[in-house]
């Protein structure tokens, strides 16, 4: 399968929350629509935030689990797959990585590859 390569902007909510737009160059010039629930008090490590994440494309919906880890103001972002979005049970390899930034203290904008 080919590597997919893309950018999402997510707007962060007053409550944590993103929605977010994103391409990849499997989808061409269309743009979907991807939305990550903060999860509270997920992590131990006060610079990684845990998402429940749902996300869109061309034919389906895909739910998932996303951190991302504020390194010094470099975002590194990690999508994995989910068995039970209720329980967010890790049961795949990490489906999508990539790097971004805060664009301002409401926009992040990530550049990432996956399978």
């Amino acid at each position: 399968m080919k590597m997919k390569f893309g950018i999402v902007l997510y707007e962060v909510e007053l409550n944590g929350n993103l929605n977010g737009v994103y391409t990849n160059d499997a989808v061409g010039k269309q743009t979907f629509r991807e939305t990550a629930r903060l999860k509270d008090k997920e992590s131990e490590d006060e610079n990684v935030k845990t998402y429940d994440v749902i996300y869109f494309d061309v034919s389906d919906s895909y739910t998932g689990k996303l951190t991302i880890t504020d390194n010094n103001g470099l975002l590194n972002a990690r999508w994995f797959d989910i068995k039970n979005n209720s329980t967010c049970q890790i049961v795949s390899n990490l489906v999508f990585e990539g790097q971004g930034f805060y664009m301002n203290e409401r926009q992040i904008a990530i550049s990432y590859k996956g399978n």
